[in-house]
C-alpha cells in the first residue's frame, strides 16, 4: 500500500510540475523582433525553488517572530497554492523532502543563503508572508 501511494503521489507531483512548467508563459521564449528572441526561463523561479524557499522560511520564522498562527496559515496557503494540482500537498512535500535530490540540494542552498542575511531582513520576509496571505 505504501509503495502504491508513493508511486501515485510521485506521478501526480510530476504531472503537476510538468503542467505548471508548460502553463507558465514566462518560461517560454518571446519574440522581440523578427530576428531575435529572449529566453527568460532562467530568471523565473521553478516550482521546486519556490517550495524550498517557503520551507526554509517555515523553519526559521518561528525563531524570528515566535509561534504565529497567521504565519503557519500563510505557509499552508502558499504551499497549497503552489501545489494546486496536487491532491495532497502535505504528501507532495513529504515526497520532495525524502526522495528528490534536486529539492534537497535547493533546501541546502537556500538555508545557506538565508543564514547569510541579517535576522531583521529574514524577519521582514516572515512578516511579508503573513501580509501576503491576508491580502489573498
Amino acid at each position: 500500500m505504501n509503495v502504491l501511494l508513493k508511486t501515485l503521489l510521485s506521478a501526480t507531483l510530476l504531472t503537476s510540475l510538468s503542467l505548471m512548467t508548460y502553463a507558465n508563459p514566462l518560461e517560454h521564449q518571446h519574440p522581440v523582433s523578427n530576428e531575435a528572441s529572449i529566453d527568460i526561463s532562467s530568471e523565473t523561479p521553478s516550482l521546486k525553488e519556490d517550495l524550498a524557499y517557503l520551507q526554509v522560511f517555515s523553519e526559521i520564522c518561528p525563531q524570528l517572530i515566535g509561534q504565529n498562527r497567521n504565519f503557519d496559515q500563510a505557509y499552508r496557503h502558499a504551499i497549497a497554492e503552489k501545489l494546486v494540482d496536487s491532491p495532497n500537498s502535505e504528501l507532495a512535500m513529504q515526497f520532495l523532502n525524502q526522495d528528490d535530490e534536486t529539492y534537497q540540494a535547493l533546501l541546502q542552498h537556500f538555508r545557506q543563503d538565508i543564514a547569510t542575511a541579517s535576522s531583521e531582513d529574514n524577519r521582514v520576509v516572515c512578516l511579508d508572508m503573513i501580509d501576503w496571505d491576508k491580502k489573498k
